[in-house]
């Protein structure tokens, strides 16, 4: 099963959000019938006028799963303290609920999913419960979903739980991301007037050292799992500075220069982990007269999760936060353009 990612970057909810390390996956229902996922994925998600007040990490329907938040960031989806520790996905409703075909098809997704979060994050299966579970578990507002309609069909939570371990052990735990990730602007086109600024990067960790230099988006710098401590960033026309912060402690001094070999300006880091990053980038005014400005456009994935909204130059306006990263969640991906 492909998870499709459409993380919205720009909703209040996610902006409110703090780092996750989870605990528990919660399943709720969308109480909304016969509505695929999506048609959840702009109108949920938001505090906005004409948006509902609820935010979740993703959706499934019977034809696969939507990825609508990071999963290691806090969402607005029970109502309780199991925001702060609890992943929440909504499954989606059929318009009649005896609909053996469609349930089997929702259910079967939904196992897949939730055996690949209890992997990924190493949750046991006994800590998968439903909107309603947490309630009586004193971490959720009252509700009873997705109760109401899985007894139709007579299928519990029990069942959920089981079939979610059973998938796990068989070792047949097939999930794939795929669509786009907090979508950022195509990457300009070496052909044509405007000229492409080539932003190169690279990025050191303490198992394997200094890697090799990217160019844009054509990869990205890191390996999953291992933590980044430094980054060196140039660029081939105009200028940049860039500055790291660092896990437990706080922003290191800017840097502009692009040298690993250069302590002191030739990259940003001093061998310690690092939680975020800031660049900005200088246009310079020949191309900013003929093309317009260019800003540094980035984003960085904690070890061993999704990738975290793309941040532009040090903005904090318009859904922005100035950097990229999540203060005390090490980095194991860097991409910038």
């Amino acid at each position: 099963m492909e998870i499709i990612q459409n993380i919205l970057t720009s909703n209040n909810c996610y902006k409110s959000g703090k780092p996750l390390n989870p605990k528990k996956l919660m399943v709720h229902s969308t109480a909304v019938p016969g509505a695929p996922a999506k048609n959840f994925l702009s109108s949920w998600n938001t505090a906005k006028p004409g948006g509902r007040e609820v935010c979740v990490h993703g959706f499934v329907d019977d034809t696969g799963a939507y990825q609508t938040l990071p999963w290691t960031m806090q969402a607005w989806h029970c109502g309780g303290s199991g925001n702060q520790t609890a992943i929440g996905v909504e499954l989606c409703e059929p318009k009649d609920y005896g609909d053996r075909t469609y349930f089997d098809a929702v259910i079967k997704n939904a196992i897949q999913l939730y055996a690949y979060l209890a992997k990924t994050y190493g949750i046991s299966v006994s800590n998968i419960v439903s909107h309603k579970e947490g309630h009586a578990q004193g971490i959720a507002s009252n509700h009873g979903d997705p109760d109401h309609w899985w007894s139709y069909v007579g299928y519990t939570m029990d069942n959920f739980r089981e079939d979610v371990q059973e998938c796990i052990n068989s070792g047949n735990v097939n999930v794939s991301t795929g669509g786009s990730v907090s979508a950022a602007p195509s990457t300009p086109a070496s052909s044509g007037s405007k000229p492409t600024i080539k932003f190169k990067y690279r990025v050191k960790t303490a198992q394997d050292g200094w890697l090799p230099e990217v160019v844009n988006l054509a990869d990205y710098a890191g390996i999953p799992g291992h933590a980044i401590t430094d980054i060196a960033i140039g660029v081939d026309r105009g200028s940049l500075w860039y500055q790291v912060h660092v896990k437990g402690g706080g922003w290191l001094p800017a840097v502009t220069g692009y040298d690993i070999n250069d302590y002191n300006n030739g990259y940003a880091g001093n061998g310690k982990v690092i939680d975020a990053v800031r660049v900005y980038y200088n246009t310079p005014a020949d191309y900013a007269s003929k093309y317009g400005y260019q800003k540094a456009q980035y984003r960085v994935s904690p070890l061993n999760g999704s990738y975290w909204p793309w941040q532009y130059d040090n903005e904090t306006g318009g859904g922005q936060d100035g950097y990229a990263g999540a203060f005390g969640y090490a980095l194991d991906k860097f991409q910038l353009f």
